[in-house]
């Protein structure tokens, strides 16, 4: 019954007056018709039939047991449906008698759809060849070979153009009666000699690999086992690369008397390397007298390869100890962020009130200014780095000590001071110890207007937190300011006598 290029939206009904006659059918073709959506209904009282022919409908659904009433079923064939598919339920093709399936050409994406896996094409215990082109397959071996659970009388399966990357393992043996395999236009381009892929696999008589990304097959790409039981092998449209690597497979090529070489020579070519680019295998002769000499290439790669890493690890080592301070530096910078400030435990153990971060060029102002007030007149002991670091001691050890045995930080604001790497390392001290005690710690003095442009993300963190004060040359405010700084060194002592 040739039911092709009408408009049906459904699969017409066959039951009814005329079930008798209908019901006989051995192929019924419905090709570009508009069905969307098959289920167990669409095909009842067909009980002879043989051949469903599906291709080029708008099929949407393919619900479970949807053929499962068609105990004669032999061959189903619905490609070409397109984008239209997007649901196949488990076990939709399930068929006891079902002998060929070809769904090909459709797009559909079984590698986004794991829960699929086992039972799409799950009971179909007399499937003898099935045709997935087109479609969109899980590259790894553990999905795909729960695709293919169970299809022990499979001979023949096709997964040309599945976008596959590899080949996967302990699939193929587990088919066993598997004898034509297609894996045509997809993106291998090897398989690590993994025995696991072909060994095993002793029913398979055609193997066709042409238009993959295939560079090299040598002598442990296939057992000798399985090339022996091969009738066919396709390895056209292969990009080779033809050195002496491929020699093996070049030799073996000429002595093998059982396998055909489907298309050889026509279709085997070299790609690499660019001066045999379109050379023709056969026409590439790598003796062993050739292969076994000296390697002058090789040689100097190899000398390239060890000299330019001794010579990157020299300059490195070089430029280290240059700048090793400065490394020291960043290091300390990486420990604090991943550390934090250590908290002192003890209040009794701080030496200074406030530890004074501030720039050599702002030093009249802490000599002239901040040490007369806050220290000879309200009492208050300065850590001040110029005066109060141990000689002899690192930069870096000196902050961290001094800074963690200060009960206060005073930061003296100006531009001067962000170009200070070490004032810019004390500020992260600052940030990491002010998100422990919270911001009262900290005391900033501005002497003059900055562009918050050009703030570094520390410092812009601190005056987001932190009310400032800034520094007028009245010395009528003056008084004030340093009334409020005290006011604000003694509300954070917490009773501790540092003034």
């Amino acid at each position: 019954m040739n039911l092709a290029n009408n408009h049906f939206t459904k699969v017409p009904s066959f039951c009814g007056p005329t079930a008798q006659l209908t019901g006989k059918y051995k192929t019924l073709k419905l090709q570009q018709n508009y069905i969307h959506d098959l289920d167990g209904s669409s095909f009842q009282c067909l009980q002879f039939l043989h051949n469903l022919y599906l291709d080029k409908n708008s099929v949407s659904f393919i619900r479970s047991n949807t053929f499962a009433q068609l105990p004669k079923l032999e061959k189903l064939s619905m490609t070409f449906i397109g984008d239209h598919l997007h649901t196949i339920e488990g076990y939709a093709f399930n068929s006891s008698s079902l002998k060929k399936l070809d769904i090909g050409n459709n797009r559909y994406k079984f590698d986004k759809l794991p829960w699929l896996y086992r039972t799409v094409f799950a009971s179909l215990p007399n499937l003898l060849s099935l045709d997935l082109t087109g479609n969109f397959l899980p590259s790894d071996s553990k999905s795909l070979g729960e695709l293919f659970t169970n299809l022990n009388k499979l001979e023949k399966l096709i997964l040309e153009n599945t976008a596959l990357k590899g080949l996967p393992r302990n699939v193929f043996q587990n088919i066993p009666n598997l004898e034509s395999l297609i894996l045509i236009g997809n993106y291998i381009n090897g398989w690590d000699d993994d025995p696991e892929v072909f060994g095993n696999v002793t029913s398979l008589r055609s193997l066709y690999l042409d238009g993959n990304n295939i560079k090299l097959v040598n002598k442990t790409s296939f057992p000798a086992h399985f090339l022996n039981s091969l009738d066919k092998l396709c390895l056209t449209n292969n990009p080779y690369t033809c050195t002496c690597d491929l020699k093996w497979f070049l030799d073996w090529i000429k002595s093998t008397k059982h396998t055909i070489i489907v298309n050889y020579p026509r279709r085997y070519a070299c790609r690499y390397p660019p001066e045999m680019n379109n050379v023709l295998l056969k026409n590439y002769n790598p003796t062993t007298k050739t292969c076994s000499r000296i390697d002058y290439p090789l040689i100097r790669n190899i000398c390239i390869a060890v000299f330019v890493p001794s010579t990157i690890i020299l300059i490195v080592v070089s430029v280290g100890y240059k700048f090793r301070f400065r490394l020291s530096y960043w290091l300390h910078i990486l420990g604090i962020k991943r550390g934090g400030y250590k908290r002192i435990e003890s209040e009794t153990d701080y030496r200074y009130g406030a530890f004074v971060i501030y720039s050599i060029v702002n030093r009249d102002f802490v000599f002239n200014h901040m040490i007369p007030e806050l220290e000879d007149k309200a009492g208050c002991r300065l850590c001040i780095h110029e005066r109060d670091f141990e000689v002899g001691r690192f930069i870096l050890d000196n902050i961290t000590h001094h800074f963690e045995h200060s009960k206060n930080i005073i930061l003296v604001l100006s531009t001067a001071i962000l170009n200070s790497e070490w004032c810019t390392f004390e500020l992260s001290l600052t940030q990491s110890r002010t998100a422990i005690e919270g911001p009262g710690v900290l005391t900033v003095i501005l002497l003059e207007e900055l562009d918050t442009a050009i703030l570094p993300s520390t410092v812009r963190a601190i005056l987001d937190t932190v009310t400032y004060t800034e520094w007028f040359q009245e010395k009528s405010k003056q008084s004030r300011i340093w009334a409020k700084i005290v006011t604000a060194l003694n509300t954070h002592k917490d009773g501790v006598d540092l003034l």
